[in-house]
C-alpha cells in the first residue's frame, strides 16, 4: 500500500508538492473514511442502501482508490487491481482539488449510466462525511462520538501520506521509534492505531498477533479528545489532572 507519487512528481516547487499532498489527502483518508462513516451512522448506511457499486479515483502520476459499496458497506483499497464501475479521472492534484473542493467535474472513463449514482447518493454520503469531520456545537452525543471516532481515523490516514511526500513530516518521522501507536478514548471505546511496518509508517486498522503496541495515546473522555481535536487543550495541564 502507498503511493509513488513523490517520485514521478518532476517538479521541486513546494507549492506543487502541497497541491500534490492535499490531492493525496483526498483520495487516501478521506475517501476511505467512508467505509468508517457507513459502518458508525446509520443514515449514512441509509443513503447507500443496497447499493453494489466500483468507484475508481484515478490521479494522473499519483494513487489510484477503489471505494466498493456493497449492501450497507463499504470497502477502500489503494491502487486496486480490480475494474470499477465508475473510473474517475482527474489530470493533475489541481485538477483533483477544484473537483472534491469546488465541484469542477472529473474526466468520465467508464460509468456514463451510472452517473446518477455520483450526483445523488456518493454525493448526499460526501456531505454526511463532511458533517462529521466539520462539526459543529449542535451535533448531539451519539454524533460527537462519531465525529471524533471519524477525525482520528482520518488525522492517522493522513500521517501515512504526509510520511511519504510532505518533508517536515518525513523528518519527523525519520526521528521517531519505530513501534505502533494506540490512540484510545477510553469513555467511548474507541481505538485507532498507526505504526512503523516494514519500514513504512501506516495507519492500521487492527494490530495483527505480530503487531505488538508499543505506545498509547490515553484521553479520559470525550471533551478531552474534542479539545485536542480542536486545538484547545493544554496537554500538560491534561496531563496534570489525569485526563490524559
Amino acid at each position: 500500500m502507498g503511493s509513488t507519487s513523490l517520485e514521478k512528481c518532476s517538479c521541486n516547487d513546494l507549492k506543487d508538492l502541497s497541491k500534490l499532498a492535499k490531492a493525496e489527502l483526498y483520495l487516501r483518508a478521506i475517501l476511505p473514511t467512508l467505509a468508517d462513516l457507513v459502518d458508525l451512522d446509520s443514515k449514512a448506511k441509509e443513503i447507500i442502501g443496497s447499493k453494489k457499486i466500483k468507484i475508481l479515483f484515478n490521479l494522473r502520476n499519483g494513487s489510484k482508490t477503489l471505494i466498493s459499496i456493497d449492501n450497507g458497506r463499504i470497502k477502500s483499497v489503494v491502487n486496486p487491481a480490480e475494474s470499477p464501475d465508475i473510473h474517475l479521472y482527474f489530470l493533475s492534484p489541481e485538477h483533483a482539488i477544484k473537483v472534491f473542493e469546488e465541484g469542477k467535474l472529473p474526466i468520465l472513463l467508464k460509468g456514463l449510466f451510472s452517473i446518477s449514482f455520483l450526483k445523488n447518493e456518493f454525493n448526499s454520503l460526501s456531505k454526511r462525511l463532511e458533517y462529521f469531520l466539520k462539526p459543529s456545537e449542535t451535533l448531539s452525543d451519539d454524533e460527537r462520538k462519531i465525529s471524533v471516532s471519524l477525525q482520528f481515523k482520518f488525522a492517522l490516514r493522513a500521517g501515512e501520506v504526509l510520511g511519504e511526500i510532505d518533508l517536515p513530516s518525513q523528518i519527523i518521522l525519520k526521528n521517531t521509534p519505530a513501534g505502533i501507536l494506540m490512540v484510545k478514548v477510553e469513555d467511548i471505546g474507541f481505538e485507532a492505531y498507526f505504526g512503523n511496518i516494514d519500514g513504512k509508517w501506516k495507519y492500521i486498522s487492527k494490530p495483527d498477533d505480530n503487531q505488538i503496541v508499543t505506545s498509547i495515546l490515553l484521553f479520559k473522555n470525550l471533551e478531552t479528545a474534542e479539545a485536542m481535536l480542536t486545538n484547545k487543550l493544554d496537554s500538560f495541564s491534561a496531563l496534570g489532572l489525569g485526563k490524559m
